[in-house]
């Protein structure tokens, strides 16, 4: 997905706003406000192709209800168990590999 119409930096005023919405449910808002901010800019195509990923989600991205339901939102949890399942097999011991 190309942002490159986003000129700020990480943790920029813009990024950190857009954060606290979605961690309120507020995607359509976003959506709206992004889409009524970039209108008639020339990088308005790539912004609306960024944002088809946040429409096509809606559903999934309500980062707010799922953490209130107790669900990681990260996908810290996922990597740290892929991780402890693919060492604990690979590093066994007597394991050898070949081609």
């Amino acid at each position: 997905m190309d942002f490159s119409w986003i000129s700020i930096t990480p943790w920029s005023t813009p990024v950190w706003c857009w954060t606290k919405r979605l961690l309120k449910d507020k995607v359509r808002a976003l959506i709206q406000e992004t889409r009524q901010q970039g209108a008639g800019q020339p990088s308005a195509a790539a912004m609306e192709k960024a944002l088809d990923y946040f429409v096509r989600n809606v559903d999934r991205i309500q980062y707010g209800t799922f953490r209130a339901a107790g669900y990681f939102i990260g996908s810290g949890v996922v990597e740290a168990g892929c991780k402890t399942v693919i060492d604990g097999r690979c590093k066994q011991s007597g394991i050898f590999w070949s081609e």
